[in-house]
């Protein structure tokens, strides 16, 4: 009854509300993540999962632990994350068949889990809405180094979480507007040309597994983003040629915002891939990598506010 009413808490729905994580297609940022929460670890799954007051969702997961491995949704009734989420402590489990605290939980026998090690994802405010989470299915102890990189990218996916849902900015109401040169027409299209084509890589992401037809639209939408960002990086360069002449010009104070917040993003996925490839050859640190994917994200947000700024002043 306490566990239910700490769920089922008005203020934490209300946080999990704003989020707006429920029922949300998987996205590339937080992939990475559980990714790389399953590799750190050599764990067969790794997921984000956010608690709801009667149900788990999963807003990211990878891997496997059989043919039955947890669906996207499923009943508290097998959820270990809800555990970790009350408590707001980690909760690290070796072998749910031996512990009386979790030996009749379902998820041993309809999905196979044996060992579980969840971070609690914590809001700034207090709230914790989910867990990253890895999993086995035959028995193992975690260590103290992989509960440390667990904590550590469970702080990333919550920066994650904040910057998705920041509050978009409202764009001014500036009335006539003079006409405006057709070189930041041609960046205007191809930043949201770029948006569109991140939004399609999205939605396609997590639905690949097991259809041919599905990882050849994965395939041929990862090779938009690339298209649709060199478009960006062409236009930029003609942007910047006539820009300075012009940002204090009536109707081109916009134009300069966009193109600064075009140019932070492309500044900031150049670094995270540079870390990314370090990382691989295990040479950057985890905190390095949750602030290069933040900064990733958070100019994204940023981008995606500038442009809808123009765009609402070329209507």
């Amino acid at each position: 009854m306490i566990e239910q009413d700490f769920l089922s808490n008005p203020k934490r729905l209300a946080a999990l509300r704003q989020a707006n994580l429920l029922d949300t297609p998987p996205e590339e940022a937080f992939d990475q993540l559980t990714r790389i929460a399953a590799q750190l670890t050599n764990s067969p799954m790794a997921m984000v999962t956010i608690i709801d007051a009667n149900r788990q969702f999963m807003k990211s997961g990878v891997g496997s632990i059989g043919p039955t491995s947890p669906e996207r949704d499923i009943p508290l009734s097998h959820s270990f994350c809800r555990h970790a989420v009350t408590s707001k402590q980690p909760l690290i489990v070796s072998d749910a068949r031996t512990d009386a605290n979790f030996n009749d939980n379902p998820a041993l026998t309809d999905f196979g889990v044996i060992a579980y090690a969840g971070i609690p994802l914590v809001s700034q405010e207090g709230e914790a809405l989910g867990a990253l989470c890895v999993i086995d299915s035959k028995p193992r102890e975690w260590s103290d180094e992989q509960i440390d990189t667990l904590r550590s990218l469970a702080t990333t996916v919550m920066s994650l979480i904040t910057y998705r849902s920041a509050a978009s900015g409202s764009a001014p109401s500036l009335g006539e507007t003079t006409p405006l040169a057709p070189w930041t027409s041609r960046l205007l299209s191809a930043v949201s040309e770029h948006v569109q084509a991140l939004d399609g890589y999205d939605e396609c992401i997590g639905q690949v597994e097991g259809y041919p037809e599905m990882l050849e639209r994965e395939k041929q939408r990862r090779e938009t983003v690339v298209e649709t960002e060199l478009h960006i990086k062409q236009a930029m360069e003609e942007a910047l040629q006539h820009l300075e002449a012009r940002a204090a010009d009536p109707g081109y104070e916009h134009i300069a915002k966009l193109a600064g917040a075009t140019n932070l993003y492309l500044q900031a996925k150049a670094r995270r891939f540079d870390v990314a490839r370090q990382f691989q050859a295990l040479q950057v640190s985890l905190d390095r990598l949750h602030t290069e994917t933040a900064s990733v994200f958070q100019a994204e947000q940023e981008l995606r506010n500038a442009l809808a700024d123009v765009q609402a002043l070329q209507e």
